[in-house]
């Protein structure tokens, strides 16, 4: 979960949803970029490019954790709001997990697209 938060970090601070500017930035996959971008814009916080981090990161730069940490859940795809559409989550962690460790998780790579 602590590289998803880097990502989603990177986009409330750059003001940016754009992949290909946080793959160069944090140095991570572009699939896990998508991934936690297809979970961010299905909970509708990142909309048209902007990400809608007001309820974690104030204008003058304090964060709120646990507000942070529920976005975290939901780039990872373990929360969700209520209208998301269910049939897409991925989970974005255990995308993440097997790409860190191969040969683990490959029996696993049913589960992100299971929710």
């Amino acid at each position: 979960m602590t590289a998803a938060g880097l990502v989603l970090l990177s986009a409330a601070i750059f003001g940016t949803t754009d992949h290909t500017k946080l793959i160069l930035f944090t140095g991570y996959s572009r699939q896990f970029i998508s991934a936690i971008s297809l979970n961010m814009e299905n909970n509708q916080l990142w909309v048209d490019g902007q990400y809608k981090s007001w309820s974690w990161l104030s204008s003058d730069g304090k964060i709120d954790e646990r507000g942070l940490w529920d976005h975290i859940e939901f780039g990872c795809g373990t929360e969700r709001i209520p209208t998301c559409d269910r049939e897409i989550v991925i989970d974005a962690c255990a995308l993440f997990w097997d790409e860190h460790n191969p040969g683990e998780g490959e029996a696993n790579n049913r589960r992100y697209f299971e929710h």
